[in-house]
């Protein structure tokens, strides 16, 4: 079974909330730890092909050899 729910019209909204609920209970984890909570999750904006240069960020480059199947386009992406 397919069990991928990113194509389905109501994911935007439940998605976007569940991201939020998750990097708040980081950061009470993070004040628990005694940390100051200073800490959000990484957004990718998808919408801008180009970001400071980049088409894929580094920190994609730099932590998997290769890329999944259909995530890019390796004409756009470059090397890794």
């Amino acid at each position: 079974k397919d069990y991928c729910v990113h194509g389905q019209e109501t994911f935007p909204g439940w998605h976007r909330a569940y991201l939020r609920d998750f990097e708040q209970a980081l950061i009470e984890a993070d004040k628990a730890l005694n940390n100051d909570g200073n800490l959000g999750m990484p957004y990718w904006d998808w919408t801008r092909l180009e970001l400071n240069g980049q088409i894929l960020p580094n920190i994609i480059r730099q932590n998997f050899e290769e890329l999944p199947t259909g995530l890019v386009d390796p004409a756009q992406a470059g090397r890794l």
